[in-house]
């Protein structure tokens, strides 16, 4: 396979991959947020459900990132304080991604150098995920 076989296992940047950037105690709701966005044709990558036990996951988030169109930060009370997910978007800001910022009860002035980039609030609650799948879709084109 060579180097680009074993950096980019899923193949060169893919036009409707998105990267679902989360912290772990939000695993559930980007999992069903994930389930959402898939049923309107696109993959999204979610490390907890796309990596498998015996994978070296740096690799593996490193190659999706670069093969990702779309960069999706889901920025809960919890995001920020997590160091791998702010490394993600940076990784994602400096390969020139398109990134989106989803704030759940969050204000953007934590969001570091991706807080340039337009993000939208949302409020935590029952409805969230239909709220933001459907602003997801209107962005994308879905």
């Amino acid at each position: 396979e060579g180097y680009d076989g074993w950096l980019f296992p899923n193949g060169l940047v893919h036009s409707k991959k998105i990267f679902l950037s989360h912290a772990v105690e939000d695993k559930f709701l980007a999992g069903v947020f994930k389930q959402q966005l898939e049923k309107s044709g696109v993959f999204v990558f979610l490390a907890h459900e796309d990596i498998p036990g015996t994978v070296e996951w740096v690799d593996r988030i490193i190659s999706e990132l670069e093969t990702a169109t779309l960069f999706i930060a889901l920025r809960t009370d919890t995001y920020s304080k997590k160091n791998y997910t702010e490394q993600e978007c940076g990784f994602a800001l400096a390969l020139n991604k398109r990134i989106l910022s989803l704030f759940i009860d969050q204000e953007p002035k934590d969001a570091g150098f991706c807080a340039a980039f337009q993000g939208k609030i949302f409020l935590r609650n029952d409805n969230l995920v239909n709220e933001i799948t459907t602003y997801c879709k209107k962005q994308f084109g879905l």
